[in-house]
């Protein structure tokens, strides 16, 4: 199977929402006209979490997802990107993937949580891993930080995913790392990378872009710069089977001594 992929990169504005949505619906429709089939967006793309007005935030949140994901169908776009969740009194950091019918297939609870920026004090841990079936194969999805740890990746390119989508705010300090994980998770999994970071400035944090699509083989497809816009390459599932009958990783598995 082929078909284009994207990432969409921006500026979350804390305190402008709005524009978050529309920038998100304009790339959309640009998207559409490349018949670009999965599109990533950046981690809590349409409102970062603040305390002092988490329900105002919560509320926006959900209603921006209920104006995205109709735009799902009318496309016929898969698309993943983090959004605040509320569930009682708890709230979490939930990716949330639509498909070509504009219903959400699947959500994913970021599992772990980023303590060096106090991420854990507001947010609740997530408990389960996803891979979720769709239009352009199985999806594996984690969250920024869940980069850092190869066993999530590992436990979702064991469950069947072929693409593993990453929404991030991943700052310029540690870019290098960003793109050093990114091409380890492909490498290692032999799967697709669809890795989606935000641009701009949130208080003393610069945020670098630098979205990456990246193959079975650990090749850059497409490599966004520092400014907002997107990225699109062609994936081409086949190309998963051609590396791992190349280099048989999985074959070679010892499981036990693990």
């Amino acid at each position: 199977m082929r078909f284009k992929a994207a990432c969409v990169q921006f500026d979350v504005k804390k305190e402008e929402l709005e524009k978050n949505l529309a920038f998100v619906i304009s790339s959309l429709q640009k998207l559409s006209k490349e018949k670009v089939k999965l599109v990533v967006l950046p981690e809590l793309w349409a409102a970062k979490f603040d305390k002092e007005k988490s329900e105002k935030l919560w509320d926006f949140s959900q209603a921006a997802l209920n104006e995205v994901a109709p735009l799902s169908k009318k496309y016929e776009m898969v698309i993943v990107g983090s959004l605040i969740e509320k569930e009682g009194n708890n709230y979490f950091n939930t990716a949330y993937v639509t498909d070509a019918s504009g219903n959400v297939i699947a959500r994913y609870r970021k599992v772990h949580l980023f303590s060096m920026a106090g991420e854990d004090t507001y947010f609740k841990s997530g408990r389960e891993k996803v891979v979720v079936g769709t239009e352009v194969g199985k999806l594996g999805v984690i969250i920024c930080y869940d980069l850092r740890f190869p066993e999530l990746a590992r436990e979702l390119a064991l469950d069947g995913a072929e693409i593993l989508a990453v929404p991030a705010q991943w700052p310029k300090a540690r870019v290098k790392h960003w793109r050093t994980l990114a091409l380890a998770r492909a490498i290692e999994n032999q799967f697709f990378v669809v890795a989606c970071n935000r641009t701009g400035w949130d208080k003393e944090e610069e945020y670098p872009g630098h979205s990456l699509l990246i193959d079975p083989w650990g090749e850059a497809l497409a490599e966004g710069g520092e400014d907002d816009g997107f990225i699109i390459a062609e994936i081409d599932l086949e190309r998963i089977k051609i590396v791992r009958h190349s280099m048989k990783c999985f074959e070679d598995r010892t499981p036990h001594v693990y």
